[in-house]
Formats: C-alpha cells, structure tokens, sequence
C-alpha cells in the first residue's frame, strides 16, 4: 500500500470571536491508496514530535477508527494534542499511521515525511497557565490592549520572585507633570513635591535628612533634621548652622578668605618654618636664610603680588617691629625683624589674604 498525504491545517475558532478558544484543530488532505483516490473505512493513529525524523513524541497518541474517507479526501475535526509547556514556541511536526479497516490482519503503514504544525493567529485564554493570575484580552485583531493581574491597582509594577509574578507598589513614584520621571524637571524624596529641581524632606525618623558618602569611613557632608549642616564629620551643629571637621581652603584667585598663615623663625642662618596653614604636602612653605640678622626669605606655592599680607613681630616688648615686600619673583615675600632699630632674629607672623 503506498500513501501520500497533503494537508491544510484550520483553526476551528474565529480571531475575533468572543468565546474562549480550544486548543483543537482540524486537519484536511487528499489520500492515495495505490495510486488512486482512498474510499472506505480506515484506521488512523496520530502522533506529535519534536523533530521531523527521531526526536521525542509530546503527546498522547490520538486513535481514530473507521474512519471514513471518500474519493481520497480526508478531514479530522478537533485534533486536540492537550497543552503543555513545550508547545510555547517550538516546532511540533505530526506523523500518520494508517491502515484499511476492513483488514484486521493488516499491518500500519507511517506516513512520512511528518508534517510540520503551523501557528495560526488566534486569541486564547491557555488552560496551561493559572486562571487566576494572568488574563490577556484582544480589543482588536491587530493589538493586545490589557496585561492584567490579580490585587494590582494602578500604578503597580509586575515582580518576580523566581517562581511567581506579583504586583506591588512601585519605589518611585510620579507626583504631577513635573515631578519624577519627566524629563529636565524634579526629583523629589520623602514628599509628594518638592521646590527644587532635588528636594529631600524628613519626617523626623532619621538621624540626617541628607547624608553623602564618599567611601565607609565618617568623613561626608551631613544635612541634620534641625537643617543644621555638618561637613567631615556627623555632629549636631547649631541649628540651621554649618560645622566643618577640617580645614577649609579658598581657590588662591579668589578674595574673602584667609589664603595663608605662616609663623617663621626668621634668621641670617638655620631660618625655618614653625607653623603653616594650609600645611600643603605637594607644594609646601619653605624659607631661606639672608646675609642679615632677622632676614629671611619665605616662598609660597602661589603668586602672592595680587594679594594682600600683614606681618607681625613675635616679640616680648614693645620696640620690635616687622616687614615684608616681595622680591622679583611673584611667589617670594623678603621680611625683615627688628628690634629698637637693630636686626633681630626671631619669630614673626604673615597672614596672605
């Protein structure tokens, strides 16, 4: 017996069709018994596989006797292969075996090669997945409109915890049109809106309403609740006021605070710096001696002639005095001790503004 075997698949529902949709199919094609049209009553096994030879079979074999063909055409309504989790986005290929009924003694003819399954557009609510988790519904043929889930209200967002979906209330959050998630506009933390393009508000429940670090250890900048502000170390400042664990250095091309303080031993030999702010390491103060008692040479890291520096003598009484004034060089101040006239060697004090 020699058969050959075309096939058309349909799907059994309308896309646009309201009800739900089965998971059968009907299955059409012309049979040749012998070379010529079949007739009569045959029985027929169907079986789905991975591949189109070998591979593993996926499904319950679907039976069919006597089934009954007229001038070589066959059709086989609602061929159902059940649902399961292979069947989402792989290749399913099905294979005939078939045989006249009327002979009992005959054995199965396999139908080859197996005929690959074709997706069919259509919109399905699948038993495969929960009911009571997911509903997908087409408003039109063309789109999905809605993904809805069970408890979520709006605004939510879908998580997965590695087993489940769930929905749950999102971490931020948009308060307006000009508020979070829009585009050069405001972000805002702990209230609903905010004044600034970044507003952070505190209910009181922290120990600072803003807080940065750079690293682990306590160094960083610290807004308090009082809105006290703290810099290099997280101590509760005066209200509203700031407090700064540290030094703090103004830019040297900018006016308004103190540049440099220096207290120098100041002598014609062994002349050295006794104390330095800012003590800088890359760029630190040094002093050179002079030919003259109590003169001495300071150099700064910076030019100093666009700046302004008052100098003080270290002295016990009343008749010592001190100068300064720069050299050729920009970054040299050339200062003078005296006392009651005379050079002196000792301490003196410059401050650079």
């Amino acid at each position: 017996m020699r058969h050959i075997l075309l096939i058309l698949l349909l799907t059994t529902s309308n896309i646009f069709a309201q009800i739900q949709v089965g998971t059968g199919f009907n299955y059409q094609g012309e049979l040749l018994d012998n070379g010529a049209p079949a007739n009569g009553d045959y029985d027929i096994i169907i079986n789905a596989y991975t591949n189109l030879t070998g591979g593993s079979q996926i499904a319950t074999p679907i039976i069919l006797s006597d089934k009954l063909i007229n001038n070589g055409l066959i059709n086989i309504e609602k061929i159902d292969l059940g649902f399961n989790s292979y069947f989402f986005g792989n290749e399913i290929w099905l294979e005939l075996t078939i045989k006249k009924s009327s002979d009992p003694l005959g054995s199965f003819e396999v139908l080859a090669p197996r005929q690959r399954l074709s997706a069919v557009p259509y919109a399905v609510k699948s038993e495969y997945s929960d009911n009571t988790e997911f509903a997908f519904r087409a408003g039109t043929a063309e789109r999905s409109l809605d993904l809805a889930i069970s408890s979520s209200i709006f605004n939510d967002v879908l998580t997965f915890d590695g087993t489940n979906w769930g929905a749950k209330a999102p971490l931020w959050s948009q308060a307006g049109n000009d508020e979070l998630f829009a585009n050069d506009k405001k972000v805002t933390i702990g209230a609903s809106s905010g004044l600034g393009r970044l507003s952070v508000a505190s209910d009181g429940s922290e120990t600072y309403a803003f807080n940065v670090h750079a690293d682990s250890g306590s160094e960083g900048f610290f807004v308090h609740q009082n809105a006290g502000i703290s810099i290099g170390n997280g101590i509760e400042p005066p209200a509203k006021g700031v407090y700064i664990s540290g030094d703090v250095v103004q830019a040297s091309n900018r006016d308004g605070m103190m540049k440099y303080m220096v207290r120098v031993d100041c002598k014609n030999q062994g002349s050295s710096i006794i104390l330095a702010y800012p003590n800088t390491v890359q760029n630190p103060l040094t002093v050179t001696d002079e030919s003259v008692a109590g003169r001495c040479t300071v150099h700064f890291p910076i030019n100093i002639n666009n700046r302004y520096w008052q100098v003080t003598p270290v002295a016990t009484n009343g008749t010592t005095i001190a100068n300064c004034h720069t050299l050729n060089a920009n970054n040299q101040l050339l200062c003078q001790r005296k006392d009651a006239g005379s050079p002196q060697d000792g301490n003196i004090m410059i401050l650079v503004y």
